[in-house]
């Protein structure tokens, strides 16, 4: 025709299909928890344990990349979503101590 060539379709790297790593389910599920925290404090104790929980889980999927299992992308949400909810408990922490202590100081001051 017009001296075009034809190149077959090379397909992309293979992808890891598999199930998602235990620990990686797990750091989503305290995430989402500690996440919750903001409505009920005693769950904020769940996002240190989605952040180490979700660190563990990235570092065994790349220490063994012909592993059964996959979910690096769900070990990496979990981790994001587990340090956002500690920056959200160190927040409403550093708020419970300026309440109390603007409390302090007005209770201190009428008195």
């Amino acid at each position: 025709m017009s001296g075009l060539t034809y190149e077959p379709y090379r397909p992309a790297r293979p992808v890891r299909v598999g199930r998602p790593h235990p620990q990686a389910v797990t750091a989503m599920v305290f995430a989402v928890a500690g996440l919750l925290g903001v409505l009920v404090p005693p769950l904020l104790i769940f996002s240190p344990l989605a952040v180490r929980t979700a660190l563990r889980a990235k570092r065994s999927l790349r220490r063994d990349p012909e592993a059964e299992y996959a979910g690096a992308g769900l070990a990496q949400a979990a981790l994001v979503a587990g340090i956002v909810g500690c920056v959200v408990a160190a927040l409403l922490l550093v708020a419970l101590v300026a309440v109390v202590g603007l409390v302090a100081w007005l209770v201190t001051s009428v008195l």
